[in-house]
């Protein structure tokens, strides 16, 4: 079964995806879109590898984490 953005299984677990879109980083984040392309020019932001728009949720979250915002 899927919520939303989350897929929930026979057994009740929820599962996040692994990835999120720009929407996702930027309401995460509370980056704007130009921030968010600053970022990742200069900052080191994990850049959208999956598809475009299309971020790794790990990569996201960890690098939120390195950087004290989480």
């Amino acid at each position: 079964m899927n919520t939303g953005n989350q897929m929930i299984t026979n057994t009740g677990t929820t599962i996040e995806p692994l990835t999120i879109t720009t929407r996702e980083v930027l309401e995460t984040t509370g980056f704007s879109r130009s921030t968010l392309t600053r970022q990742e020019a200069n900052n080191g932001f994990p850049k959208a590898t999956v598809a475009r728009g299309m971020y790794s949720r790990k990569a996201v979250y960890d690098w939120l984490r390195e950087n004290g915002l989480m």
